[in-house]
């Protein structure tokens, strides 16, 4: 019996298993995206950079030059005159929610050990 359901659960391991391997690293059929990036990595970057690469580098150059015209024409995304900097950071948000949930978590095992 105990043979039994263990050689029951090796053989559903083993398929899964082979499941799993079996459908790892196949190629992705190209799309216009794909050869687009492709392209224009070929034609304007030397060296071994890829698509991927020159996207991510294009895109944290853009967003940091647009960072700069916002902030040097006072205007925010809406057109509407900004007030200044924002009061709270996303850093010290997380940081502020970090620390009542641990509260929280500390205050509710506290609470379930004292009712025990």
């Amino acid at each position: 019996m105990v043979t039994t359901k263990l050689g029951a659960a090796i053989a559903v391991f083993l398929s899964l298993a082979a499941g799993a391997m079996a459908g790892a690293n196949e190629p992705i059929a190209d799309n216009s995206l794909g050869l687009t990036a492709k392209a224009c990595a070929e034609k304007y970057c030397a060296g071994a950079k890829d698509g991927l690469e020159l996207w991510l580098t294009m895109s944290s150059e853009c967003s940091v030059a647009s960072a700069k015209l916002e902030r040097l024409s006072g205007l925010t995304e809406d057109g509407s005159a900004d007030a200044g900097e924002s009061l709270w950071s996303p850093a010290a948000v997380g940081t502020v929610s970090a620390l009542l949930g641990v509260t929280g978590l500390m205050a509710g095992f506290a609470q379930g050990i004292k009712s025990q």
